[in-house]
């Protein structure tokens, strides 16, 4: 069990930091 968390949570950071990168580069997309 213990093995399994650090697998599941790098799994969960991308999904969770997708929409910030996508709101980041819309932004610079714009200011350009």
């Amino acid at each position: 069990v213990v093995g399994q968390m650090p697998v599941v949570q790098p799994v969960q950071q991308p999904v969770v930091y997708a929409p910030i990168y996508t709101y980041v580069y819309i932004c610079v997309y714009v200011l350009l």
